[in-house]
């Protein structure tokens, strides 16, 4: 049996605000709510809980796909073949 040595490893994941900025998650909700901000800003019907039920539910599906391509990366999305 080896003996003690008395070192340790220390590892820190040491995050900047730079690179959680480069991360596609934040792009996408930096993405949203400029979108949702223009919308705003143009129409004043847009405010409504229709219209944000109705995006929110658009943008589930979205993030539904990308979170599956986040898990099983190895996955591909195929497409049927179309004879032409």
């Amino acid at each position: 049996m080896a003996a003690k040595s008395g070192r340790t490893i220390q590892f820190e994941k040491k995050t900047s605000l730079r690179s959680v900025l480069a991360m596609r998650e934040t792009m996408l909700l930096l993405l949203f709510l400029a979108v949702n901000v223009m919308n705003i800003s143009i129409s004043p019907n847009y405010l409504n809980s229709y219209t944000l039920f109705t995006n929110i539910n658009s943008f589930m599906v979205k993030g539904l796909i990308a979170l599956k391509q986040k898990i099983c990366p190895e996955t591909i999305l195929l497409r049927p073949r179309t004879s032409t």
